[in-house]
């Protein structure tokens, strides 16, 4: 099944319908860690430095030990009980006791129990919160290759990394260490009362039944891993077709969409019905491997009665310790299987955790000094799967208005995040205010650099929210500042709620013009050192253009600022250009002094962006 979602294929519906399965690649085979790094890793958050945390956690090994105990006392109650009736002038009174003890008894086993389960699940929130906050800050840690190159899957992953956590917590301390402990006291008490046969039968019958359970578990883990792939896949092509949903409708292939649909919902309800199918033999199995135990049990227990070496009690009791394994036994397969897929699901994690950040703080690293505000580039070069920047060098001094221009693809928005430290250049350096970046605390550093990305993303959040997410603790008024400076203001009052109205996953509610300017008015907001401004009004229409730029060079006075832009008319007035052509700067100087360079590269850019714009 696998190999279907690995290439492009096609098959035919009765015979007249073509139906093109998508190009859904797997991630590649994870890293396998042992079992040691899952013990090394979640043991610090069972046993976490806060007191009151370690003390529930004794509390529940404590109570684990007393529910076991007094549960392997319970088939004794009940033996004498079954004995004092076989008295011939039984005591009522006296009889009737030892079944209220018993019963008293049982009640007081799963009183304790479910008070263990209740305060370990404490430790276990705990713990789920400390791991996600880990992975949580980790992922933020990363530099921005690791971001680009990452999927939306990554999320997918992290998130069954956290149920992967706590199943192995909850099996583990819930399940497999009361079983184990069960399974010990069981046989130490049956080999002590009743002689090792029994002790052999137990044995033989737990390990016959584990044997089964593991091997028949594995055959059910492949169709469960297929299962995911085949869920995985409905997920995706359910998700592409609503994404693309006006794409369908332009195409008017509604019926295509819908039989994609129908094949990969078959696809896993089949898949659904072999699982299914599956577990009911793994349950038909146990039963029969349990069962043949336990009537050889009382086989032998019934021959010794009848020899008169044991009551009739024994034989309640024998049972009653078998029965009290069943339900855990009975677990097991699932356990198993939880457990392998936790392990999984970890190694995921394992892996992520193990991705280090390739923009590394120093360890002596310094606050920022501002000092102007010059920028220097010296000798830097850089590679993204090509050659970006050859031994590139620039200045830009302090207090100016400056621009990158050059063609698509020449590395005007990766010098941005190369000075903005979201990624190191290969060679060379690059110093603000006589400062090595790699010498400056990355907090510091970007506190000061205000940047409008080429592509603004927004908050699925309030437009209020999105502004003031630039600086969190301005207040109402300025940030209805910051709105006005970028020339969006007016339009925010005319939404329906104004300043509270919601602007969309990633501000699909808004024209891209309007997500701009909303970008831009955060960006002020942040009252930065220096601006980095990528195509931020590619999306606007001229009018706006033209009042924002005009507020622009009162409102960057004194500033350092970067324009990178195609419209070379909203940059005429800057202080310096820097025309970049493979991968070095090949011209710098005003507009005026650049178009009166005969055939100069700026006059080439100039001259194609006039005849586009007639």
């Amino acid at each position: 099944m696998l190999s279907k979602f690995q290439r492009i294929r096609h098959f035919h519906l009765e015979n007249k319908h073509k139906i093109y399965l998508p190009r859904f690649v797997e991630k590649q085979a994870i890293k396998t860690y042992p079992m040691s790094r899952t013990i090394k890793f979640i043991w610090p958050y069972m046993f976490p430095q806060e007191k009151s945390i370690r003390k529930i956690t004794w509390a529940t090994f404590g109570l684990l030990f007393a529910s076991k105990f007094l549960n392997a006392y319970v088939p004794f109650i009940l033996k004498e009980a079954v004995n004092s009736i076989s008295l011939t002038n039984p005591a009522l009174f006296y009889t009737g006791s030892i079944f209220v003890s018993y019963a008293l008894s049982r009640a007081l086993v799963v009183a304790i129990q479910e008070l263990r389960v209740a305060l370990f699940s404490r430790v276990m929130i705990n713990a789920m919160k400390d791991v996600s906050t880990k992975v949580f800050s980790h992922l933020h840690a990363l530099d921005y290759t690791f971001h680009q190159e990452s999927t939306r899957t990554t999320l997918y992953s992290v998130n069954r990394s956290m149920r992967g956590i706590e199943s192995y917590l909850r099996f583990t301390s819930l399940y497999v260490l009361p079983t184990i402990l069960e399974f010990l006291l069981a046989s130490g008490v049956l080999f002590y009362s009743c002689g090792w046969p029994y002790l052999v039968t137990l044995g033989g019958t737990v390990s016959v039944y584990y044997v089964f359970t593991t091997k028949y578990s594995d055959i059910r883990n492949k169709y469960i891993s297929q299962q995911r792939i085949k869920s995985k896949a409905l997920d995706f092509v359910t998700s592409e077709s609503m994404i693309n949903f006006e794409t369908v409708k332009y195409f008017s292939n509604d019926e295509l969409e819908k039989r994609r649909y129908n094949y990969f919902l078959q696809q896993k309800l089949d898949g659904n019905y072999l699982i299914t199918s599956s577990l009911s033999k793994l349950n038909f199995g146990q039963q029969l491997i349990f069962n043949v135990g336990l009537g050889a049990n009382l086989l032998l227990a019934l021959s010794q009665v009848q020899a008169g070496t044991m009551t009739i009690g024994d034989i309640f009791m024998i049972q009653t310790f078998f029965m009290s394994l069943q339900i855990p036994l009975n677990f097991l397969g699932s356990i198993y299987r939880e457990l392998t897929e936790s392990q999984i699901e970890l190694n995921e994690l394992y892996e992520l955790l193990d991705i280090k950040s390739k923009v590394v703080e120093s360890p002596n690293a310094k606050d920022y000094e501002y000092k102007g505000g010059r920028i220097q580039i010296e000798d830097v070069e850089y590679s993204a799967g090509k050659k970006i920047f050859d031994r590139i060098n620039l200045e830009i001094m302090p207090g100016t208005t400056n621009a990158f221009i050059g063609e698509s693809g020449t590395g005007k928005t990766s010098l941005f995040r190369l000075i903005y430290r979201l990624f190191d250049p290969d060679q060379g350096r690059i110093m603000i205010d006589g400062q090595d970046l790699k010498d400056l605390k990355l907090e510091s550093l970007r506190q000061s650099v205000a940047i409008v990305p080429q592509t603004p993303t927004l908050f699925n959040d309030t437009v209020f929210y999105n502004v003031m997410y630039g600086n969190p603790a301005a207040s109402k008024e300025q940030v209805i500042e910051a709105c006005k400076l970028a020339n969006i203001h007016q339009r925010i009052c005319e939404f329906p709620e104004g300043y509270e109205s919601l602007v969309g996953e990633l501000g699909s509610k808004l024209s891209g013009g309007e997500r701009q300017r909303l970008a831009l008015a955060r960006c002020l907001l942040k009252n930065a050192k220096f601006y980095l401004l990528d195509e931020f009004t590619s999306a606007m229409d001229s009018k706006n253009e033209q009042e924002i730029l005009a507020s622009m060079k009162t409102l960057f006075k004194n500033k350092t600022v970067i324009y990178n832009t195609h419209r070379l008319s909203s940059i005429m007035f800057v202080d310096k250009i820097f025309v970049i052509s493979g991968g070095k700067i090949c011209e710098t100087g005003t507009h005026d002094s650049l178009l009166k360079i005969p055939n100069s590269k700026y006059s080439q850019l100039w001259n194609k962006f006039i005849s586009n714009k007639n």
